[in-house]
């Protein structure tokens, strides 16, 4: 699998690294990958560690296998989901009550499943409730953006 990120700068001037480890809290791994593949490139144009990005300008990451080592999951029933906001990097779905968010056997089907049917893709969790209670529960469409769901959930942001 490869994983193409693609976005307009919106955050002030500073170099790639403090864009990639302060702004975006991209892993100190990816981050190492992404330098040292020469996976990442401002404008177009490859970059120096140290080179300036200005707001406004276009960024595009490309993560491959070794970044984020594939992870299959048996998909479950997407009629079972009840999305309640869903983009490309992230869905909220409601949890009913009685359902697990994940399974912890591997012949276990739960609500990871479902959502995973869903997307069309293996998704992955990003908290979790009990399996007695029922409400929202975000969960990440792609490798790239869970570590930074977590960290903005821990700061609570």
């Amino acid at each position: 699998m490869t994983l193409i990120v693609r976005f307009t700068n919106p955050y002030s001037a500073k170099t790639v690294k403090e864009l990639l480890e302060e702004d975006l809290l991209i892993p100190r791994k990816i981050r190492h990958f992404l330098r040292t593949k020469k996976h990442i490139t401002i404008n177009g144009s490859p970059i120096n560690w140290q080179s300036p990005v200005q707001k406004g300008d276009w960024i595009e990451m490309v993560f491959d296998d070794q970044d984020y080592p594939p992870n299959h999951l048996p998909f479950g029933d997407k009629r079972l989901v009840d999305c309640l906001y869903e983009d490309e990097h992230l869905i909220v779905v409601n949890k009913p009550e009685d359902l697990k968010t994940h399974a912890n056997q591997p012949y276990e089907i739960a609500l990871l499943n479902h959502v995973s049917a869903y997307v069309g893709q293996t998704c992955y969790v990003v908290h979790r409730l009990d399996m007695e209670t029922s409400g929202a529960i975000l969960f990440a469409k792609n490798p790239f953006i869970l570590p930074l769901l977590n960290r903005l959930l821990e700061d609570k942001q």
